[in-house]
């Protein structure tokens, strides 16, 4: 039992990390994508799970020294890859909510058909708060930025709107 605090301090960056990212996506209504949301649901069920997990270990804190030797005997290895098990899969669902996150198309209105224009302003927005969160940027930002660089001489106010095409063959925003 005495292992538990510290795999869960070893853990601790992560689960703040996560916390960090959960308060973006409910500030951010933009990060609420539907794969968004759909990745933090699988989030939320693993972390109920390590809550019960852990909530099964207190339990186990506040019997007697005589059932907690005993238990721990025969149980504690079991426990400790268990524990260890749901922080893994924790992790990655974390990291597979960064991935959906960084190629959220925030910004974005418009139809395949009739083209998409993009909002700087809340692209950028969206982009600082994520960088601070995540260390990372959107997708979306980085692709439009090359694309601001490369148009020299037009000037953009920052309530502008940016025309993107879609291409068919190449499935690539332009």
């Amino acid at each position: 039992m005495r292992g538990y605090p510290k795999l869960l301090e070893d853990h601790t960056g992560q689960l703040n990390d996560l916390l960090n990212t959960l308060r973006l996506i409910e500030e951010e209504k933009e990060l609420q994508t539907a794969g968004v949301v759909e990745q933090l649901v699988k989030v939320l069920e693993i972390s109920q799970e390590l809550q019960g997990f852990l909530e099964k270990v207190a339990t186990w804190q506040t019997t007697s020294a005589t059932r907690q030797y005993v238990h721990a005997i025969g149980s504690a290895k079991r426990d400790e890859k268990e524990m260890v098990g749901i922080l893994d899969r924790l992790d990655r669902a974390k990291n597979e909510l960064g991935t959906r996150i960084l190629l959220a198309q925030v910004g974005l209105t418009g139809t395949l058909r009739d083209g998409f224009a993009a909002v700087l302003p809340t692209i950028q927005r969206t982009d600082r708060n994520v960088k601070w969160v995540l260390g990372a940027r959107l997708s979306i930002a980085t692709q439009l930025e090359g694309r601001q660089s490369a148009e020299r001489g037009v000037h953009k106010s920052r309530h502008s709107t940016k025309r993107l095409t879609f291409r068919q063959q190449t499935g690539r925003c332009h």
